[in-house]
């Protein structure tokens, strides 16, 4: 699938409209291969600069999540450049047995709300591919950031869990506490 949306913001007290494409599910598995490759690296990348508070994914577990239709990219209307990304994932069962996804890998290359379209996306996306699941999104407690944006969003917060550690690049275990929101799409 393929959506056009924009993003507006300020620059010296003009409104710049900057448009970009959501592509997603079906439509990421058609991306080209080299460019998979070139955004699993970008995506890659970008989470390393985040190891205690988001969890790493290789190059190739980047393109795989978009070659299984479970990627949601944002690329540039005119040059396909990357503005954002996002994948969703199996996380397990709740308490009633009803399957848990998560929503991550949730990057922004630009300042100008891409990352948010990409947030609004998730839940059509896991509608799609996974009816009747739930979907959460899952933000260590120190970005504040990313919990804004996940509230302004519709994000409903549901609890916290303490992590021992969270996985990164380095095989480091840290520790931390994680907010979760339940976004499901509410019919």
């Amino acid at each position: 699938m393929v959506l056009n949306t924009e993003a507006k913001y300020r620059d010296d007290c003009l409104l710049v409209v900057h448009t970009g494409k959501i592509v997603m599910g079906e439509g990421a598995k058609y991306i080209d291969e080299s460019q998979k490759l070139q955004i699993g690296l970008q995506v890659s990348e970008k989470l390393k600069l985040h190891p205690f508070s988001m969890l790493q994914f290789s190059q190739e577990d980047l393109v795989g999540s978009m070659g299984q239709g479970r990627a949601i990219l944002c690329l540039d209307e005119i040059s396909a450049q990357l503005l954002a990304f996002g994948q969703i994932w199996h996380y397990g069962q709740n308490l009633e047995g009803q399957y848990i996804y998560e929503f991550g890998s949730w990057v922004s290359f630009t300042r100008v709300g891409f990352g948010r379209e990409v947030l609004k996306a998730a839940p059509q996306l896991h509608t799609q591919i996974y009816p009747g699941t739930q979907l959460l999104a899952i933000v260590e407690t120190n970005n504040v950031r990313a919990r804004v944006i996940m509230e302004k969003s519709g994000g409903i917060l549901i609890g916290s869990k303490f992590s021992e550690s969270i996985r990164t690049q380095a095989e480091v275990l840290v520790p931390a506490t994680m907010i979760i929101y339940d976004i499901t799409k509410k019919e």
